[in-house]
């Protein structure tokens, strides 16, 4: 089995069917994992960045990330809402 990673909302409609393992590397709505559930009925897992996955807001994570980087705050949240990627 392969890990497929998707990297935007739009990739969750370009995937195959029969996808089992799949990593959202942006900030996943619950419209999100509904789409890619529907997309992928043979699904068994979905990995999802830590920060996100904790329920964390935008604020709880900003704070977060200010506390363990030099980030400011508002550069942090420009990553977050625009889904900035490295």
């Amino acid at each position: 089995m392969k890990l497929r990673v998707v990297s935007s909302k739009k990739e969750i409609t370009d995937l195959n069917r029969n996808e089992q393992l799949v990593h959202l590397a942006f900030r996943a709505s619950n419209m999100d994992v509904m789409n890619l559930v529907q997309s992928c009925p043979r699904l068994r897992a979905v990995q999802i960045p830590s920060l996100m996955a904790d329920g964390n807001s935008i604020e709880d994570t900003v704070k977060k990330l200010q506390r363990e980087t030099k980030l400011s705050e508002d550069l942090i949240r420009y990553i977050l809402k625009e889904q900035v990627m490295a």
